[in-house]
């Protein structure tokens, strides 16, 4: 999951900030762009939509490789609990079909992160598998790359102790742009429906409500 030129396997890492989780890079969409090709290195500047999201700031840095039917990514990032907590990630992708303009690939990504403001130090895992499918459109000055990509993600969440899992479905979306000079932009979209986490799943200190939270993320790259 991953992005423009950067084709950013999603993204990584969840958080708790007042109650919501999130995949991969916290509070970063999970960018799935089945288009990607070459070397790509960006950021990305990311914000909660709504209040289920917890509205927190995000920052990450990229570096994506598409080479033939392959997609591979690897980030980090720091987002605004509270506290500020640093994310990790990678991710590793694979073609299944070029038909003309027109890309689709699997992707699956594994993000780490933590979160001290809670009281309890919450530490959680995200694996999250996307099938994205896009286009690739060259015109004169740039290469334009829409996509969308459903996802099944399986996180791990521990504190105090005590550990637990949850799965959720989501959907991300995005639009990348290239120039021919190498430069590009990015932007996406990205919505998640967690289900609740009940007191004693983690030690009875930590729980969070059943939510749908919306990301939007946008950023630029250079790639070659």
């Amino acid at each position: 999951m991953s992005h423009g030129p950067l084709s950013y396997v999603g993204p990584l890492v969840l958080a708790l900030s007042a109650g919501p989780l999130r995949a991969q890079l916290a509070n970063v969409p999970v960018y799935a762009n089945p288009s990607a090709s070459g070397i790509a290195v960006g950021g990305d500047v990311s914000v909660g939509l709504n209040d289920e999201s917890g509205k927190d700031l995000a920052f990450a840095a990229r570096a994506n490789l598409g080479f033939g039917k392959f997609l591979f990514g690897a980030g980090v990032g720091l987002v605004d609990f509270g506290t500020t907590e640093p994310t990790f990630m990678g991710s590793v992708g694979y073609r299944v079909a070029k038909v003309g303009f027109v890309n689709v690939a699997v992707q699956a990504g594994a993000g780490f992160t933590r979160n001290s403001s809670l009281g309890d130090v919450l530490r959680t895992a995200d694996i999250p598998v996307s099938a994205g499918i896009g286009l690739s459109l060259p015109l004169v000055v740039a290469t334009v790359e829409p996509w969308v990509a459903p996802r099944f993600t399986i996180q791990r969440l521990s504190a105090d102790g005590a550990s637990t899992w949850r799965n959720h479905v989501g959907l991300s979306a995005g639009l990348d742009v290239k120039l021919l000079v190498g430069l590009g932009a990015h932007l996406a979209v990205d919505w998640q429906a967690l289900p609740a986490i009940a007191a004693g799943d983690l030690g009875g200190t930590i729980t969070d409500l059943k939510r749908q939270p919306l990301l939007l993320s946008g950023g630029v790259h250079f790639g070659f």
